[in-house]
């Protein structure tokens, strides 16, 4: 689960691979698709740098790591290094993340209105659902509360603002969350966000330089390059 006091410095993100199932129009990665995937010798340097720098979570992330093809294997090793482990998924295969489940500690899935997977089939992993609030998708008040009603007893929920780094992204935000009641609080130390039903909403697109925080996490990129930022 999300938790607001968590800082930049207590996890690393690793890209497994750019590879993906999806070409979201607000993604991020300008290498998706190129075919890079992290080699075994990289994850153990990259956590063998994560021990020095005391950080406690691992992210699982790229592209969409379940494509990498030995994820079971490189997931069991950041538990035998003793991390908590955290993977994000846009959950198109849902059988792989079952087959995580005795592993990963907390599953991340972005949702982009696809069937979730079968929450009954997760026995040990925490789930939450992230979801960006799009213009079009969940843009007022009335959709928010609806989509907090529909999953809020089965999964985690937290929401984010899109980061306006992209001319989509910047013409798709919505900006209903001006107009939300709740308490405004900061995450990983300065991102603004507002806790709203107790879910969290992140605000990238009210803060002063969106893509490059005053404090950014330690990334290992998918061609092992340990970094603060997402250029390879």
């Amino acid at each position: 689960m999300f938790d607001i006091k968590t800082k930049t410095s207590d996890y690393m993100s690793i890209v497994l691979t750019h590879e993906c199932t999806r070409k979201c129009p607000f993604c991020i990665d300008k290498h998706r698709g190129n075919g890079a995937i992290l080699s075994y010798d990289n994850l153990r340097k990259a956590l063998d740098f994560a021990k020095q720098k005391n950080i406690k979570d691992i992210l699982f992330t790229g592209g969409e790591p379940t494509l990498h093809p030995n994820v079971i294997e490189y997931a069991l090793t950041v538990k035998k290094y003793g991390f908590r482990l955290i993977f994000t998924s846009n959950a198109d295969r849902p059988e792989v993340l079952y087959a995580l489940d005795p592993i990963v500690d907390c599953f991340n899935f972005s949702h982009y209105n696809q069937k979730m997977p079968d929450p009954t089939k997760f026995k040990h992993a925490d789930l939450t659902i992230t979801k960006l609030l799009i213009d079009g998708d969940i843009d007022s008040k009335k959709k928010l509360d609806t989509f907090i009603d529909h999953f809020g007893k089965q999964f985690h929920l937290k929401f984010s603002t899109m980061t306006p780094i992209t001319k989509w992204a910047e013409n798709n935000n919505t900006y209903f969350v001006d107009e939300l009641e709740g308490e405004h609080i900061t995450v990983f130390g300065d991102v603004p966000a507002l806790l709203y039903r107790n879910c969290v909403i992140k605000r990238y697109d009210c803060t002063a330089d969106a893509f490059t925080p005053v404090a950014q996490s330690w990334k290992c990129l998918a061609n092992g390059q340990l970094s603060k930022t997402w250029e390879e």
